[in-house]
């Protein structure tokens, strides 16, 4: 899977270094009775991806980072069904010297291969 980052800095700075994590995670609720449910939580797969090290960017200069991560063979479909789940999410990380970092999560679907 490609993964590709476009952004138009709004002032002059640094990134430390900018990653892509492709996150798997199986969910399933287990109900003790008809007020109480535990949430239990287990991790699939967790594939990451160096978009770039240490770069310069520069106010109004557009930007492009990307990188590639191997979706692997044996990773489960997302599905949604009452009591448990797959889900899968596409995590970007920028670090940014003197800035916060910048996280974004974005839910994907990854169906099944043929």
């Amino acid at each position: 899977m490609r993964v590709c980052v476009h952004f138009t800095p709004k002032s002059n700075g640094r990134l430390r270094s900018a990653k892509a994590i492709l996150h798997g995670e199986e969910i399933a609720w287990t109900m003790r009775d008809t007020d109480d449910s535990t949430r239990h939580q287990h991790d699939l797969d967790k594939i990451e991806g160096q978009m770039c090290e240490a770069l310069p960017f520069y106010q109004n200069q557009p930007q492009e980072l990307s990188c590639e991560l191997p979706v692997p063979n044996h990773a489960a479909p997302s599905f949604d069904s009452s009591n448990n789940c797959v889900q899968w999410n596409l995590e970007i990380h920028l670090l940014i010297e003197n800035s916060p970092d910048l996280k974004e999560t974005i839910p994907i679907t990854l169906l099944p291969s043929a």
